[in-house]
């Protein structure tokens, strides 16, 4: 069944159905629906006008980089029988297979030649764009925090923990009572965690690891995990980075928005001289 022509070339139910089975296998879809046969059908088309005109500009492909894609792509499966059932439920055979990865490879140098002269920004340009936009590059607050758990599978934690809390007053009894605990026992657990920011933790943990002062130790609280004191050891304000760090970044950032644009650009012109066709009653 043809469910879409491209000038002359014809796409095939089959076609479609090679896409599917492939984003199933990969989990990349949890259902078919019309809108994802539309968007495969869109995309063949977009690869189908990239091959043609890569083709046209005799854009040339390694049969070597072919194998290894072909040996990479094997390999991602647990076993070689699982890529075969693929393959089978595909109806396509081992040549036909590594044609879709000569294909892909094609396009992928077409776009590289493509987008290699795109010319970028200047530092002018970042400097300026950082100086209009400083509060996006505003870092989130952090707290360094050291965290003793007592699980709450263990009976009586409740208690145990107050009465281990009640005998630190210092950063230096928390490390020393809190490790000399753990040492003897394996249920107990103490850990460094380093700077962290919000989102990282359970909420529970971070409204008590925030509100600490530096070298402070919190009272006995609860979360998922078990019983915690935590102990607050340096913090870092807000700041914003400065612009010497984030050139580089800024930079290869705007030269990727600027190639994506110039693949944008560049297939709708090629759609623009072809004479498309999708056929509704497919995707219903």
């Amino acid at each position: 069944m043809i469910v879409a022509k491209i000038n002359d070339y014809e796409i095939l139910d089959t076609d479609v159905q090679h896409e599917i089975i492939c984003l199933l296998a990969h989990s990349m879809i949890k259902e078919i629906t019309k809108d994802v046969k539309r968007k495969i059908i869109e995309r063949i088309i977009d690869e189908h006008l990239l091959i043609e005109e890569a083709t046209r500009c005799h854009t040339e492909v390694d049969p070597t980089e072919v194998e290894m894609s072909y040996i990479d792509n094997v390999m991602l499966f647990e076993s070689e029988e699982d890529f075969n059932n693929l393959l089978k439920k595909m109806n396509m055979d081992i040549p036909a297979i590594k044609q879709r990865f000569y294909n892909k490879i094609l396009i992928k140098k077409y776009i590289a030649n493509l987008c290699k002269n795109t010319p970028g920004c200047t530092a002018e340009f970042i400097a300026k764009f950082y100086s209009e936009n400083k509060n996006y590059f505003l870092t989130e607050p952090q707290v360094n925090v050291l965290n003793f758990v007592i699980p709450n599978t263990i009976e009586n934690s409740e208690n145990i923990i107050f009465d281990i809390r009640s005998k630190i007053r210092t950063i230096e009894d928390f490390l020393k009572i809190t490790k000399d605990l753990c040492a003897s026992n394996k249920k107990y657990y103490f850990s460094e965690l380093g700077f962290i920011s919000r989102g990282e933790m359970v909420k529970d943990f971070e409204d008590v690891a925030f509100s600490l002062k530096i070298n402070q130790i919190s009272v006995p609280f609860k979360t998922i995990l078990g019983q915690h004191i935590i102990a607050v050891i340096d913090k870092k304000e807000p700041c914003i980075t400065k612009v010497n760090i984030l050139q580089d970044s800024l930079t290869k950032r705007v030269k990727e928005i600027e190639s994506e644009l110039a693949i944008i650009k560049h297939i709708k012109k090629l759609r623009e001289n072809a004479d498309i066709i999708i056929y509704e009653e497919f995707l219903s």
